[in-house]
């Protein structure tokens, strides 16, 4: 298996996505900052692409890119905010839990930045063992 992460800047200009999808040499790749409106998925090719951001701000967001294979197998996808997300996929070897997060860079106040820990690391303390 493959994985891989791309902090693609934004994902708001025609035709990005698609450009993207062909390159992408992996199974599984997060996406940071696609800047999309609401949460959803998407079909491109033979990937699937789910995703949430921030409704109010049209800032951050994240997505996790799934090729066909592991695309079937994709059990569940649950947002915990525009900077964090969980996607369970089972694999022969048990589930498989992705979490794809964006970050808050340096220019985040200490309060935005302890919230985004906070709100991982309860994330992870609730993935069943």
């Amino acid at each position: 298996m493959r994985v891989g992460i791309w902090n693609v800047q934004t994902m708001k200009e025609m035709g990005k996505l698609t450009l993207l999808v062909n390159e992408l040499d992996r199974n599984i790749t997060g996406l940071c900052e696609v800047r999309w409106e609401g949460e959803g998925s998407l079909q491109v090719g033979e990937h699937t692409v789910v995703y949430h951001e921030n409704e109010k701000t049209g800032s951050n967001g994240v997505a996790i890119v799934l090729d066909k294979r592991h695309s079937a197998e994709m059990k569940s996808f649950n947002a915990v905010n525009d900077r964090i997300v969980i996607e369970k996929i089972n694999t022969k070897h048990g589930m498989l839990n992705v979490i794809q997060v964006y970050v808050p860079a340096c220019a985040c106040t200490d309060d935005e930045i302890e919230e985004f820990c906070n709100n991982l690391q309860t994330l992870k303390d609730n993935i069943p063992q």
